[in-house]
């Protein structure tokens, strides 16, 4: 089981690597807190990051996480002002905007679905707000999915997250490991592997808690921008993501591609990107193998695009892992370690296109 998972990780991991990396050129990221902005009781640790952004951890043999995550890549962030207090059993955390109040000893869970063993409040349009684990967030704003197959109108809606923004002044980023999403996914850990690159690794505790709870009110753009700060900066998308794309479920040959290029510029059609789906490959849904019956030069064609002011980029859905008829079997098989007994089948698939070139 955890093989196959490394499988579909793969490509999802070294994307967001490579977003780690993009960022990290304009930024330090150093997963772990300044130990100032720590407070421990127990088997509960609460990191403030910000006076509106407190990281609410729970493990029971107080093996927290102090890696980057999936979700989350920096938590050094300046210390803001904050004091703690305890009084009637009770550890009270509070900044400028926040009051968060912990009965010692206790284990909030989502279950509780009360402020008894934790609750945070704040201030928002005069009136006192209050957070506690379970609490339904009936008006959040909402992130996004895993995919927009079938989109149409609001047909996604119910498979959207919760997202960072709410009506009701608050949101909750669950980071716990075993938080399952809507796409079935979790969060892991990321440490560098043995060629420095960051890789996912297994929790420090499989059970623990990891919350990050954000007060920011109708402040939409300070939580927007707080976000960043731990979760990491978005790189500005260029220009060209933003203009024509042209993509089809299609088995286009190698001449198809430089003729519908040939008409588009005919009729002076701006188009921007050429994506090649997923018959450029061998095997039907998963393949790492160029189809050279009907792409016999793929280097030629890239090339093609390029001259021809275009970007491009393949379908690809890796779901399946890497049959051992694939081209690069041999060297993927040596430099991991894996041996791939079998092709995989399973059709719960992780779909995604890589950046155009």
């Amino acid at each position: 089981m955890k093989t196959r998972f490394a499988h579909v990780c793969l490509a999802a991991a070294a994307l967001l690597a490579g977003l780690c990396r993009a960022a990290a050129a304009t930024e330090t990221l150093d997963p772990v807190a300044d130990p100032a902005a720590v407070v421990a009781s127990g088997n509960m640790r609460f990191t403030v990051l910000t006076p509106r952004m407190i990281r609410i951890e729970q493990s029971a043999n107080k093996r927290f996480e102090d890696r980057a995550t999936f979700a989350i890549v920096n938590r050094r962030l300046p210390v803001p002002p904050f004091t703690t207090e305890t009084q009637g059993g009770y550890l009270y955390v509070r900044t400028e905007a926040l009051t968060l109040k912990y009965l010692i000893g206790s284990t909030p869970r989502l279950s509780d679905k009360s402020p008894k063993n934790l609750s945070v409040t704040f201030t928002m349009g005069g009136r006192e707000q209050a957070w506690f684990p379970g609490k339904d967030d009936a008006q959040n704003l909402m992130g996004t999915t895993r995919t927009l197959d079938r989109a149409w109108g609001d047909a996604q809606r119910g498979a959207l997250e919760k997202g960072v923004l709410s009506r009701a002044g608050w949101a909750v980023v669950d980071d716990s490991p075993s938080t399952v999403r809507g796409d079935g996914s979790r969060s892991f850990p990321l440490a560098p592997n043995e060629e420095g690159f960051p890789w996912w690794q297994e929790p420090a505790d499989q059970q623990a808690t990891d919350w990050y709870f954000m007060g920011y009110g109708h402040d939409y753009k300070a939580a927007l921008r707080d976000f960043t700060r731990v979760a990491g900066r978005v790189p500005m998308p260029p220009k060209y993501i933003f203009g024509y794309w042209y993509s089809r479920y299609w088995a286009y040959s190698q001449g198809d591609f430089i003729g519908l290029v040939t008409d588009m510029e005919r009729n002076d059609i701006p188009v921007d990107v050429m994506i090649m789906d997923m018959d450029w490959h061998k095997s039907g849904w998963t393949g790492w193998t160029w189809n050279t019956s009907l792409i016999p030069n793929p280097t030629y064609l890239i090339d093609y695009f390029h001259r021809h002011g275009l970007r491009t980029a393949l379908n690809l859905h890796p779901a399946d892992g890497i049959a051992n008829y694939e081209d690069g079997y041999g060297t993927i098989s040596v430099d991991y370690k894996i041996k791939f007994d079998k092709f995989f089948t399973r059709r719960n698939v992780l779909e995604i296109e890589v950046m155009p070139s």
